[in-house]
């Protein structure tokens, strides 16, 4: 049996449709009242083979250190309980964990240090830009490619190269580590990093402006590169959607 937490999300819900009987935490808001959920959470787990831990605020610009309370506090809870009840557990991380700069990249970093250091059958996923499908998430989180498709996005920043997988492919890959019990951390990527002006040129334009992220964000930006590393992804999976796909007839 499956436990997922973070259903209510944009991956996590993607992952629910993949594992529809997983028992869950049904409600959006879960982590604010995650102290309340022990009982709850405990009884779910109980005859739980494998946890997919999916939860998580997930926004590399939240500012408010609570961040920690959600994001690795709780998932210390989650790993423990896991332990104890001698399941499988699958942990959805960021590539913003390899060199965090952010409160978000440090928490995701610190859950999967206790991880490594608690856990004997676990697996780390450090998910890298995720796209596609996204009419669960909300706009302001919508990917860059999505953005470029719904003609949402202001700024096309130069250089900005990013590694995208599609949301399928991170079903994939979990389904993978679960069937095979893949033990280890992981990128999930396709090892090619994308410019953003060059998917820009697949549109009609005339909507974004192209500036530097310096410009728009100050120095303290994101990388202005994010790829997958060859020699640290999942031996034997490979992706099979190209980002380049969702511009087809644009």
């Amino acid at each position: 049996m499956i436990f997922l937490t973070g259903n209510s999300g944009y991956i996590g819900g993607h992952l629910h449709q993949a594992y529809p009987s997983a028992n869950t935490l049904d409600e959006s808001q879960c982590f604010q009242r995650w102290e309340t959920l022990f009982a709850e959470v405990c009884d779910s787990i109980e005859q739980a083979t494998t946890v997919i831990h999916c939860g998580a605020i997930a926004d590399s610009l939240y500012q408010d250190p609570n961040i920690f309370k959600w994001n690795y506090e709780a998932t210390k809870q989650l790993a423990d309980m896991a332990r104890e009840k001698n399941a499988f557990l699958i942990f959805i991380s960021s590539c913003t964990a390899i060199a965090p700069e952010s409160y978000y990249g440090w928490s995701k970093r610190v859950a999967e240090d206790y991880i490594r250091v608690n856990n004997e059958k676990y697996c780390i996923l450090r998910l890298y830009n995720v796209y596609g499908d996204e009419d669960n998430r909300p706009p302001k989180n919508h990917s860059v490619p999505e953005k470029l498709m719904r003609r949402t996005l202001r700024y096309v920043f130069c250089p900005f190269r990013r590694d995208y997988i599609h949301v399928a492919d991170v079903v994939r890959a979990v389904r993978y580590v679960e069937n095979l019990n893949i033990i280890g951390t992981y990128d999930v990527g396709t090892g090619k990093a994308v410019e953003v002006k060059e998917l820009a040129a697949l549109t009609d334009g005339g909507f974004y402006t192209e500036t530097t992220a310096a410009a728009v964000l100050g120095e303290n930006h994101p990388p202005l590169e994010l790829q997958a590393r060859p020699d640290y992804m999942l031996p034997g999976f490979k992706t099979v959607r190209d980002v380049y796909s969702q511009f087809v007839g644009t």
